[in-house]
């Protein structure tokens, strides 16, 4: 009687994980908004060649790190590409600036993000 429902019971068993991975984990959809600038002259749209799959790396590959490390250690351009993206059943915002420096905010936690493997994939193309 328990081999009978064994199989059935590992299936569904499989199927609810595979569903709970996809909506409870990752990114589910992304939203490009607009691009800003504070200095037109130097930094364009250009300088920021973003589609739903490079935000989604940027996100997956990025570190989170503090105020304190963007400051000290990086050089923010003055312009970057805004928008939202759904992780986890929660809609979030985020930005990117040239150079691989990003932001997400989900809620009331903000992150500071970067992704210097994200810099080196743009010098490859």
């Amino acid at each position: 009687m328990i081999t009978r429902y064994a199989l059935p019971l590992a299936v569904l068993t499989l199927l609810v994980a595979v569903f709970y991975n996809s909506i409870f984990s990752g990114i589910n959809s992304i939203d490009i908004g607009s691009f800003q600038t504070e200095s037109p002259a130097t930094c364009q749209p250009s300088d920021i060649n973003l589609d739903p799959a490079r935000i989604e790396n940027f996100f997956r590959r990025a570190a989170v790190v503090s105020s304190r490390a963007i400051h000290d250690e990086h050089d923010l351009a003055p312009c970057y590409v805004q928008g939202t993206l759904v992780q986890s059943l929660q809609q979030c915002r985020w930005t990117i600036r040239p150079g691989g420096i990003g932001t997400l905010t989900c809620g009331t936690d903000f992150k500071f993000l970067v992704c210097t493997q994200c810099n080196s994939d743009k010098q490859q193309e």
